[in-house]
């Protein structure tokens, strides 16, 4: 990533009950973008994550439900800014 405050937004899968984080303005190709999770705790996976779908199959994360990951975030120096919602640039 260029920049270390990146815009994230922190959702839950609707079926899985996992946390992800999207990183919308970090894409690796149209459509698509970073993101992370954790799997097994305290392990961080990273990955490009269709955007749209990943928006249409989850919920936004409240605040108790984003902490761990947020903080895994951080530790690996990264300052995100997080948002509920996001416009994506065209």
């Amino acid at each position: 990533m260029k920049d270390k405050r990146n815009p994230v937004l922190f959702r839950v899968g609707k079926g899985t009950g996992t946390v992800i984080a999207l990183f919308p303005e970090d894409s690796a190709s149209p459509g698509y973008c970073l993101s992370f999770k954790l799997v097994p705790k305290p392990v961080v996976e990273q990955m490009v994550i269709n955007y749209r779908m990943a928006i249409e199959m989850s919920r936004p994360a409240k605040t108790e439900e984003l902490q761990e990951l947020l903080k895994a975030i951080r530790d690996m120096g990264m300052a995100p800014v997080i948002r509920q919602k996001y416009r994506r640039k065209k």
